[in-house]
């Protein structure tokens, strides 16, 4: 469609996971309780990586203690081969 911009992403196919809290200030958990988590990948809202995990885990805490207010890509690839992306907003203290 010419002249649109995308908002928002949704995954085609739904996974159980939870990232919290949003907004967050230092901390950000991400819980996956039917799929191991593979990587997190954070993307700042200009489309930069500003942070990368190898998590191997069903669950992890990601630290935004470096991180500038603003909004963020948090996307997670699943071990099963399956992907998440969720936008979340960074506060300042």
């Amino acid at each position: 469609m010419e002249g649109c911009i995308v908002t928002s992403v949704n995954s085609v196919e739904q996974y159980n996971i939870n990232i919290f809290p949003n907004p967050a200030y230092d901390q950000l958990h991400i819980y996956s309780p039917e799929n191991e988590i593979s990587k997190v990948v954070v993307y700042s809202s200009l489309g930069q990586k500003v942070l990368e995990q190898v998590i191997l885990n069903t669950e992890t805490d990601i630290s935004l203690s470096e991180f500038s207010a603003g909004i963020y890509w948090i996307d997670v690839a699943l071990r099963n081969g399956g992907r998440y992306t969720e936008k979340v907003m960074v506060l300042d203290w």
